[in-house]
């Protein structure tokens, strides 16, 4: 299996929410403590999901988030993502923001792509009998690997 960064990230997410309830609750600051490390690992993860956490955190500071303690957690959490993302470069040469595509994926599909359903899905639910529809290749990816980039991979 493959530990995609959404999985991370909706496994972390009810315990920043709780977290930052406790502390909205209590105002102990032992609550932010304990949000540091969430906050790093989750915004180190991909730039989608630092907007959501970005979003989670306005929403529920809302005017609180301009207080002394928040903003010295948003530099404790910049400074542990910037440490996760300079060990990430120094593992993969790349940046995690940066995207490499790989030869042979560089075309564009049509408009049709994505509205159009194969019906041979039911009857011939195979790799090829898809090729012409993002919700058939969907459906097929969720119980498999469609693409085949990661079961016969040598490091998968």
């Amino acid at each position: 299996m493959i530990l995609k960064p959404e999985i991370m990230a909706f496994a972390f997410l009810p315990w920043l929410i709780y977290l930052i309830v406790l502390y909205k609750k209590t105002f102990q600051k032992k609550y932010l403590f304990l949000l540091l490390p969430i906050i790093g690992i989750l915004i180190s993860l991909k730039s989608s999901i630092s907007l959501m956490i970005g979003f989670i955190i306005l929403i529920f500071f809302g005017k609180t988030v301009l207080r002394k303690e928040i903003l010295l957690l948003g530099a404790g959490s910049a400074v542990i993502m910037s440490l996760l993302v300079f060990e990430s470069y120094q593992v993969t040469n790349i940046f995690i923001w940066d995207h490499k595509t790989p030869m042979g994926y560089d075309f564009k599909a049509p408009l049709s792509f994505l509205y159009n359903l194969n019906i041979e899905i039911w009857r011939n639910p195979f790799r090829d009998s898809q090729a012409t529809s993002m919700w058939g290749i969907l459906l097929l990816d969720t119980f498999g690997d469609y693409w085949e980039r990661y079961w016969f991979h040598a490091d998968g």
